[in-house]
């Protein structure tokens, strides 16, 4: 089984340094706050629809577009994350338009529907994109500098399974600022209590996008700090008020992080504390 604490770019490394302690865990969400995930699926659709498009000419690729988002929001309600029944999303897609039209939906049309999937989310496709403006300057900051005397450890907290996870971490680069990535189906308080609890005494906080699934569990489940980027392209992200705390930094986004770093690294000196 695999262990909770992964060290997926040095190879237990991570483990070993954890023993000459203490350090700052900085946890970093990934997708929608330094990666524009929201955008890898808006890619997605407008391709899968231009497809099933050119299989039958009568459905409108803005049914199309509508009839996915429908679907795909019913995953982000029941699972939180898009990246949950993401083949059977499209492979629906193209059903209702075969009943839409009274086509006979051709078995193989399939395997080029799915072919899309796992072109958009390849890493291939990663390593021509890059980060959200300001992520890579935000990101070098915090490898290079210590806080309170203490060096970084950065941690790649995100969602959405290993197999369309992995090919982004790996095509973006990550390995070179990251020291760990945690993978999990879905962020949840009991993960953050967990997340925290293997990292024992050192001071730990949440940077992320959604205040439902990165702030608020993070804050309940006992982190020193967070950072909160505000930009939720998902319904979801935005669900309930984000806590009024000492202990929360907000920022529009990774760019306005970037160009406000003194007061940026002055508030995790205030709040990583052992």
């Amino acid at each position: 089984m695999e262990s909770r604490l992964q060290a997926l770019f040095n190879d237990g490394d991570l483990e070993r340094t954890l023993q000459f302690g203490p350090l700052n865990l900085i946890a970093c969400d990934l997708d929608d706050t330094i990666y524009d995930g929201h955008g890898d699926f808006v890619e997605l659709k407008e391709r899968v629809a231009e497809l099933i498009n050119d299989y039958l000419p009568d459905v409108d690729k803005s049914w199309l577009i509508q009839k996915y988002e429908e679907t795909e929001a019913l995953s982000m309600a029941r699972y939180g994350s898009a990246y949950h029944r993401l083949f059977l999303n499209v492979a629906d897609m193209y059903l209702q338009a075969c009943e839409k039209v009274d086509g006979d939906p051709f078995v193989g049309r399939f395997g080029e529907l799915f072919g899309i999937i796992r072109e958009v989310f390849s890493e291939e496709n990663y390593a021509k994109k890059g980060l959200m403006p300001g992520s890579l300057e935000v990101l070098r900051e915090l490898k290079a500098n210590q806080i309170n005397n203490r060096p970084n450890l950065l941690l790649l907290f995100t969602q959405g399974g290993h197999m369309l996870q992995m090919p982004k971490i790996k095509g973006l680069g990550l390995n070179q600022f990251f020291d760990s990535a945690k993978i999990i189906p879905r962020k949840t308080l009991a993960e953050y209590i967990a997340l925290s609890e293997e990292y024992d005494s050192n001071p730990i906080v949440m940077i992320g996008n959604s205040r439902y699934h990165d702030i608020k569990p993070a804050i309940e489940a006992g982190f020193n700090g967070a950072v909160y980027i505000a930009n939720e392209p998902w319904a979801q992200d935005a669900k309930g008020k984000l806590p009024e705390a000492d202990n929360i930094l907000k920022y529009d986004s990774m760019k306005a992080v970037s160009e406000d770093l003194p007061n940026f690294f002055d508030f995790l000196e205030k709040v990583l504390h052992p």
